[in-house]
């Protein structure tokens, strides 16, 4: 009887493990499911801002400002920067760094515009922090007024390398 008792036991222990360890392994598959479509998504979406920074360079000429020269040199290596971080990025957090990278380098694009007088082009969404959530500047603007630019707006060279206040280029030698 004793012996029938341990076996019983001994099953239902066995049968409990088994269905434990099919519950584990089916919530790690859904996991890695997710995060390959998490992954996925964010690829699509730093794909599409690489790729309008990308046509905002080849359509922009600096028309001889040095400012708008300056601001189209940093742009285009925040989106060589951009491509080649997407080019190894495999997880959701590195898209979103590659996605970071290449609105950085639309700011400067804006800079140019707006220094070659002309309309300001897609700037991305605003800049967030770590956590997601939008980071805002009192009297924050992405981009001078035109007739402020085309009269010498000084505030891009006060910056240097930064056209975002917190958000600096990828130069530190200037």
């Amino acid at each position: 009887m004793d012996d029938v008792v341990n076996v019983g036991i001994w099953s239902m222990v066995g049968v409990i493990g088994l269905v434990a360890l099919t519950a584990l392994v089916m919530g790690m598959v859904a996991r890695r499911r997710r995060h390959a479509e998490e992954a996925l998504e964010a690829h699509r979406t730093a794909a599409k801002w690489c790729g309008l920074l990308h046509g905002q360079l080849a359509s922009l000429r600096h028309g001889g400002d040095p400012v708008a020269s300056r601001a189209l040199e940093d742009a285009r290596e925040h989106f060589d920067m951009a491509s080649h971080r997407l080019s190894e990025a495999s997880t959701a957090a590195e898209y979103h760094a590659v996605q970071q990278a290449a609105v950085v380098g639309l700011r400067y694009i804006g800079v140019a515009r707006a220094r070659l007088g002309l309309v300001a082009g897609p700037q991305g969404p605003p800049p967030s922090s770590a956590d997601g959530r939008p980071m805002y500047e009192a009297g924050y603007r992405a981009v001078p007024v035109a007739s402020e630019a085309r009269d010498g707006d000084d505030r891009y060279e006060r910056r240097r390398n930064t056209v975002i206040s917190g958000l600096p280029g990828l130069r530190s030698d200037n």
